[in-house]
């Protein structure tokens, strides 16, 4: 049985204790987005947009990232989340650059959720 991600409240303490994520991140969640390993999928989805922009490790791994950026709107959890939650997100990945080739700038309006494997196919034929 798969585990599945279960909302708990955060304490004042807790959220007194966050960072910006990726110092630019702000994780405005009412909840814990980690609970007993498994991540909130919404932020684990906010979270991996913020490394790919922002995360000199992964720019080093994935140069063709360096110069992406998000949205100001975006840098806040819960306006993401509110975005993706009215979109087709369940088993698929947030892509940037379908809608508009090379683009750079995560935003609601240039981003979707496609499946991996038009992301992989997608991503072949850019390299």
């Amino acid at each position: 049985m798969q585990n599945k991600f279960i909302e708990m409240p955060a304490s004042n303490i807790s959220l007194a204790l966050r960072k910006k994520i990726f110092c630019v991140g702000i994780n405005d969640a009412n909840y814990i987005t980690t609970n007993n390993g498994i991540m909130c999928p919404f932020y684990s989805k906010w979270h991996g947009m913020l490394k790919r922009c922002y995360s000199d490790v992964y720019h080093k791994k994935q140069p063709t990232y360096k110069d992406c950026t998000t949205c100001k709107h975006w840098l806040i959890f819960s306006n993401f989340k509110k975005w993706m939650i009215t979109q087709n997100w369940e088993g698929m990945e947030l892509d940037k650059d379908l809608l508009i080739q090379s683009n750079k700038i995560y935003n609601s309006e240039n981003c979707i959720f496609i499946p991996s494997w038009l992301n992989r196919l997608a991503n072949d034929k850019k390299a």
